[in-house]
């Protein structure tokens, strides 16, 4: 999926939209609960600096800006397996905005 820096502001905007409920700081589990990717998943993209993060009491705090920059990042466009949920966010965004 191309984007452009507009479509990429939308999108951005969109998936913010399914943040909303979530503190700044995310939890490995809240992050895993709203972008439906596994636990696992999540810690290996703090571990490897796909997601910045901070690593504090034994666990890891994802700012939720750099989880939305994550998720509109061309390496977050170029998952082959993404999960349902990320499926969904990316559908609707689609039908509503039309972006190819």
């Amino acid at each position: 999926m191309g984007l452009d820096a507009d479509d990429r502001d939308r999108l951005r905007a969109h998936f913010g939209e399914y943040l909303t409920e979530c503190a700044d700081l995310i939890s490995v589990l809240d992050t895993a609960r709203a972008t439906g990717y596994s636990q696992s998943a999540v810690v290996k993209w703090c571990v490897t600096g796909r997601v910045k993060a901070f690593y504090s009491s034994g666990k890891y705090l994802i700012p939720k800006i750099c989880l939305l920059d994550y998720l509109v990042s061309d390496e977050a466009m170029c998952v082959r397996q993404k999960s349902f949920k990320h499926e969904l966010m990316l559908k609707e965004f689609l039908d509503e905005y039309g972006c190819d």
